[in-house]
């Protein structure tokens, strides 16, 4: 799911684990899709998959559609138009074959396909510098389990102001970095070395605005926990970074 001419473009189908050694093909585009603005702007936006194969989106602005999509975070997506971040969408859209047990990222190309449709969402990516956090090994090793269970695998981060829970699964270094660049303020680039999947549980506090060094007595913050459950840390620094650039996006068409 990289590309570089613009993205509404994907693949024909996507491939979902059966039983071991099967795939089954997953449609390529949501059969129907309804938008509409949001009237419901107090409560946050809401991304979830129901039973039937049915995609639910409550209050999202664009902007948060294109990090679904794309896989991406919020400073990671550059330019567009000024309510890209401001005007909020509800959307429902359905897909026959789609098991209500597919994952958020084999979803991606259908989303992507509907944005590229509806609100004719344009893109491409390029690199650009910025502040960073590099992924690395803390003094003392890693606190990390290989995983051992067959695939596939997956993250589940549940949690708000009152803290964050991290489940994981068949989850590789480069992958928690993507992770943690949606709760860390800044971009995280894996720079640790280790190569292979891990299964790996971390809990932390939302108070990152306290910083590294310092620490709060509700809880250990993501930079705390990270060293001490998984032998992990965060240093700051500058890096190239790949930013997805929004080149052409419209209101949604009529339903």
């Amino acid at each position: 799911m990289r590309f570089i001419i613009p993205l509404c473009t994907t693949l024909l189908v996507a491939l979902v684990p059966v039983t071991r050694g099967q795939v089954r093909e997953l449609p390529y585009e949501f059969d129907v899709a309804t938008i509409w603005p949001s009237v419901d702007v107090e409560h946050g936006s809401k991304l979830g998959l129901r039973p039937g194969g049915r995609l639910e989106v409550i209050a999202a602005t664009l902007k948060r559609l294109i990090m679904a999509a794309y896989d991406t975070t919020e400073l990671q997506i550059a330019e567009g138009p000024a309510w890209l971040n401001q005007a909020r969408w509800d959307i429902t859209a359905t897909a026959e074959g789609l098991p209500s047990s597919v994952q958020p990222e084999q979803i991606a190309p259908l989303l992507k396909k509907l944005l590229g449709d509806r609100f004719g969402l344009r893109v491409h990516r390029e690199m650009r510098e910025m502040p960073v956090y590099r992924l690395v090994v803390h003094r003392g090793g890693a606190k990390l389990k290989a995983t051992v269970s067959d695939p596939p695998g997956g993250a589940d981060v549940r949690g708000g102001a009152g803290g964050f829970h991290m489940e994981a699964r068949h989850l590789s270094m480069p992958r928690l970095a993507q992770l943690l660049s949606r709760r860390a303020e800044r971009p995280v680039v894996d720079r640790t070395g280790l190569g292979g999947d891990y299964d790996l549980t971390l809990e932390w506090t939302p108070q990152m605005a306290v910083g590294p060094e310092q620490e709060t007595s509700d809880g250990p913050t993501l930079f705390t926990a990270l060293r001490e459950q998984l032998g992990l840390r965060l240093e700051a620094g500058r890096e190239l970074v790949e930013v997805l650039v929004v080149d052409e996006a419209a209101r949604p068409t009529e339903n």
